[in-house]
């Protein structure tokens, strides 16, 4: 896969997730000065979530993956494995933060997100106001209460020009934080962007305990990183809904990656 592929792919991730931007912060309840009301509320994320890459690549799917690579990017059944792999392999890095800032430096070409979900947590489960994870063996992780604290504009730093070329700043995307009341560990914020599994079958997300850091897409400790999420427990019509809409999204890059494995 050639550079140029790689670029249009995680271009049209970053301007399918709403964005994060810098704000100052204080304590919980009270001292929170919420400016902008959030899009999307705890309640509809009530459920128990998985990685969704490792979902998107289990065997029970790849007859949709092959119908729906065919529907929107004309990829013949032979091409399918070798072209969703390439396709999703951008979305599964195994690090982020410093490690691929670095990476970023020495070659800007570097496009590689990690979005699965950090600090050992393997299910993240939404219950009221409460947030709580678990590893892959059912120990908790974390849990905490939570309250909407602010909208945020996203930071792409040097990468500004290339996302939000010609879009006023008043435009820019959003991400909806959430504080906890909990200790100030890596779960002490949450961003959440405006997908819903009502409305696009996952959701994205990133946490940790500096607001100002998760609104850094290409620096810092959270750069690099989206986690991205399906229920644990979703059914075959949930899965379908969010292939279709992750290739049809996607089909031009697709379509490239195609191209160039030929």
């Amino acid at each position: 896969m050639n550079r140029q592929t790689v670029k249009k792919i995680m271009a049209l991730l970053l301007v399918a997730v709403m964005a994060l931007g810098v704000s100052p912060v204080s304590a919980f309840a009270e001292e929170t000065a919420t400016a902008v009301e959030p899009a999307v509320t705890l309640a509809d994320f009530e459920g128990t979530y998985t990685n969704l890459f490792p979902a998107f690549r289990e065997e029970k799917y790849d007859a949709l993956w092959e119908e729906k690579l065919a529907e929107y990017c004309e990829v013949a059944a032979e091409d399918v494995p070798a072209v969703k792999d390439a396709f999703l392999s951008v979305y599964e890095a195994d690090f982020h933060g410093e490690e691929a800032q670095k990476k970023f430096e020495e070659d800007p070409s570097y496009f590689l997100f990690d979005c699965k979900m950090a600090n050992g947590v393997e299910y993240m489960t939404f219950d009221g106001d409460t947030i709580s994870g678990t590893d892959a063996e059912g120990n908790e992780v974390f849990s905490h209460t939570y309250e909407y604290f602010d909208a945020m504009k996203q930071d792409y730093g040097p990468m500004t020009e290339v996302y939000m070329d010609g879009v006023p700043e008043e435009y820019w995307p959003l991400f909806y934080i959430y504080v906890s009341d909990g200790p100030d560990d890596e779960f002490k914020y949450f961003a959440f962007a405006g997908d819903t599994p009502a409305e696009t079958y996952h959701m994205e997300f990133r946490y940790g305990s500096d607001p100002e850091a998760l609104c850094e897409y290409f620096a810092g400790p959270y750069g690099f990183w989206m986690a991205s999420t399906i229920y644990r427990d979703c059914d075959d019509e949930m899965m379908e809904n969010c292939i279709d809409l992750f290739v049809s999204e996607n089909a031009d890059s697709i379509k490239g990656i195609a191209a160039d494995l030929k």
